[in-house]
């Protein structure tokens, strides 16, 4: 068996798969999820709403027009409501680059280079580990 840890609403359950594939097992093994896996899913859905955006508009950003308000709107569709940062400046507000990277600097929770896609926590805070959120 395989463990396989599938996050859900705010937990993590485990769920132990057999190696060659079939029906698994559930465990009685459900936890709140830490602040850093609540940061690491964040950041994958907002990513994969981004992805999911761009493949039904001919690989276009969301967001071209440049503001938060748009950016959100575009991705309505695919994430709704766009979720507050669990971490640093946790709102969902999003501070919008055009153009060039994402970075750093004032109240915003996210970071978003509406030219190139990318998308970061605004945030120098760290997880357990030492790293900064803002390289998730």
């Amino acid at each position: 068996m395989i463990p396989v840890n599938i996050p859900d609403g705010g937990y993590a359950m485990t769920f132990l798969s057999p190696a060659g594939g079939g029906p698994g097992v559930a465990l009685v093994n459900i936890r709140p999820l830490t602040i850093d896996e609540q940061a690491r899913i964040a950041i994958a859905n907002v990513r994969a709403a981004i992805a999911a955006y761009k493949a039904a508009n001919d690989d276009a950003n969301p967001g071209l027009a440049g503001t938060d308000s748009g950016f959100k709107s575009d991705l309505q569709p695919y994430i709704n409501p766009f979720p507050a940062a669990p971490v640093g400046n946790t709102n969902n507000d999003v501070r919008m680059i055009a153009p060039g990277q994402p970075s750093v600097s004032g109240t915003e929770g996210w970071s978003y280079g509406n030219l190139s896609g990318a998308i970061i926590y605004n945030t120098t805070a760290t997880d357990s580990q030492g790293n900064s959120y803002d390289t998730y």
